[in-house]
């Protein structure tokens, strides 16, 4: 049957949500708090996630160890007094950078490679192994990238894997260079980091003996040449002692070919002082001082950053995802929950009863729903507060009816129908509870009395709870009944014995399951809504609230809180 929709023309003073009802809580430390509350379980599974898979990958893979060192470098250049003079800070700076660039560089990796027979070695010449070597075997690409380098041969590859493993950084804007090296051997990582360090000394003096080669080679020449002309083998001879009566022109030149000689010599001294100067040189420094030499690490460093990383990231993830969800759910957790959605009307909450809280009533008849035969301490309390409001149905005479419903199943709508029932019962009220959910299906459900003329079976009983004798109309189907039949056998019912009772406490069935609620809203009084906690949505709530007039609308429950 098709379902039609109240127009909202006929239907005045709806309740409106209150304003932000799809609006989160204000980012305050108490809904952060319950925030995480509510999503500490997904952080808590990807962060046990991410600790279980780098668990996994640390358990299939080597161990890795990083050992480090830290050196000193001195450009010499820049202590002379040209230091004042501008753009020399930049100048060692870049000075700095190139030497980084050359700790790094083939020719000091290859001379480590070739002193420690690395290309033999198992880890860096031969297959390598670990996780990339076992993905290997499955993934054909990260094989053949291994292979296309070990088809160079394996010095190539031994100078590959050096490159990798190694580590080199200025430390701030000092002079100070870190050197890191990662390998399967603690003690080979120091090793490998001190060749390093020795290795470019070792190229620093060779570079500056080939230097002070050129150099002398240069300076050997220079003294060849201004040699002769320094010390000629006839000097120049006075003109006076010759010639007394020569002119000014023979004096002028004597006096030329004294100073060019002189010049020639002080040239010659000069440079001589600067050859036996290099001859001395020392060239066991190479203006490099090691500050902390490496020492072979004593934990992997693998392990320990591997779990850090992996439990970082997991939580991240983890928390992303919680922020997510907590945005996409719409469901109904708390009382300020359903205070945003219900607007002005009272809101109420019934805690969870636990199952050793119930009290159950004995010889019942089989026919009636488990909800009718057990109290709870809890759910007697609320409807007790929410009778207050209902104070009308004691005023008035002649079937006070007051339909209980909620949105979905489950939520708790029989059980706080029968407690509410025996609340105004207790005032002296007679009180009957009608069970409209017919499409439940009851144990004996033969005892029913049915007629053709009535489209769904009736059954009437009176239950003993607990000193208060309650009278409960049940309604069931005994054959294929249509919603419209159902809701008008339902309308009937309620015509039929409103006149004898004073209050009428009607249990529906939920709104999503059929619109009987919907057909019997003109012959209801009164409406309690309820949700249940972690299941009812806001959305849900909110359709159901816009069926009823505000002024019918006694309470909205919150149950199982």
């Amino acid at each position: 049957m098709a379902r039609n929709e109240p127009s909202i023309n006929n239907l005045p003073d709806r309740p409106q949500p209150a304003a932000g009802v799809d609006d989160r809580d204000a980012i305050n430390a108490d809904s952060f708090l319950r925030f995480v509350r509510r999503r500490h379980r997904i952080c808590l599974a990807w962060l046990l996630a991410g600790l279980l898979l780098s668990l996994v990958y640390a358990a299939v893979t080597p161990p890795y160890y990083t050992a480090a060192a830290d050196v000193l470098l001195e450009d010499q250049t820049t202590k002379t007094a040209e230091s004042a003079v501008a753009g020399s800070e930049a100048s060692h700076a870049t000075y700095i950078e190139t030497q980084v660039q050359i700790l790094g560089s083939d020719e000091v990796i290859a001379r480590i490679v070739d002193e420690q027979n690395l290309a033999n070695d198992a880890e860096f010449g031969g297959a390598g192994g670990g996780f990339r070597a076992l993905l290997g075997k499955y993934f054909r690409p990260l094989a053949s990238s291994s292979s296309a380098s070990s088809a160079r041969g394996p010095r190539y590859t031994a100078l590959v894997r050096v490159r990798r493993g190694l580590s080199i950084s200025r430390v701030g804007v000092s002079d100070v260079v870190e050197i890191q090296f990662t390998s399967r051997d603690p003690v080979r990582s120091a090793a490998i980091v001190n060749s390093v360090i020795r290795s470019y000394i070792s190229s620093r003096l060779d570079l500056q003996r080939i230097q002070h080669q050129e150099t002398t080679s240069r300076l050997r020449a220079a003294l060849d040449q201004v040699r002769d002309k320094a010390f000629p083998a006839k000097p120049p001879e006075d003109a006076f002692a010759s010639d007394p009566q020569s002119g000014a022109q023979t004096r002028a030149r004597f006096r030329e070919q004294q100073e060019w000689t002189d010049a020639y010599q002080a040239l010659y001294s000069r440079l001589l002082r600067q050859a036996l100067g290099d001859a001395g040189r020392d060239f066991s420094e190479a203006n490099v001082r090691v500050i902390t030499p490496a020492e072979p690490p004593l934990l992997p460093s693998s392990r320990l950053v591997l779990i850090i990383a992996a439990t970082v990231v997991a939580g991240g993830i983890g928390f992303g995802h919680a922020v997510i969800a907590d945005l996409a759910d719409r469901r109904i957790r708390t009382l300020d929950d359903l205070a945003r959605v219900v607007g002005s009307h009272e809101v109420a909450a019934i805690p969870k009863v636990r199952a050793a809280d119930w009290r159950y009533v004995d010889r019942v008849p089989t026919y009636l729903q488990p909800a009718y035969t057990k109290t709870a301490g809890a759910i007697y309390d609320t409807t007790s507060r929410i009778s207050i409001k209902l104070l009308d149905c004691a005023a008035r005479r002649g079937g006070w009816v007051i339909g209980i419903v909620a949105p979905c199943e489950s939520a708790g709508v029989s059980s706080l129908a029968v407690h509410l029932a025996r609340v105004i019962a207790e005032s002296g009220q007679r009180v009957l509870l009608l069970d409209a959910n017919w499409q439940k299906r009851s144990a004996g459900q033969v005892l029913l009395a049915s007629s053709q003329s009535r489209r769904l079976a009736r059954g009437l009983c009176s239950v003993d709870l607990e000193g208060d004798v309650l009278d409960v109309l049940v309604l069931r189907a005994t054959q294929p009944t249509s919603e419209l039949n159902a809701s008008l056998s339902i309308i009937s019912a309620l015509d039929t014995v409103r006149t004898d009772y004073d209050c009428i406490i009607v249990d529906f069935s939920a709104s999503v399951r059929t619109p009987d609620f919907e057909a019997g809203i003109s012959v209801v009084n009164a409406v309690i809504a309820v949700a249940e906690a972690r299941r009812t949505t806001t959305n849900s709530l909110s359709k159901l609230l816009w069926k009823v007039p505000a002024d019918k609308v006694v309470s909205v429950v919150l149950n199982k809180i």
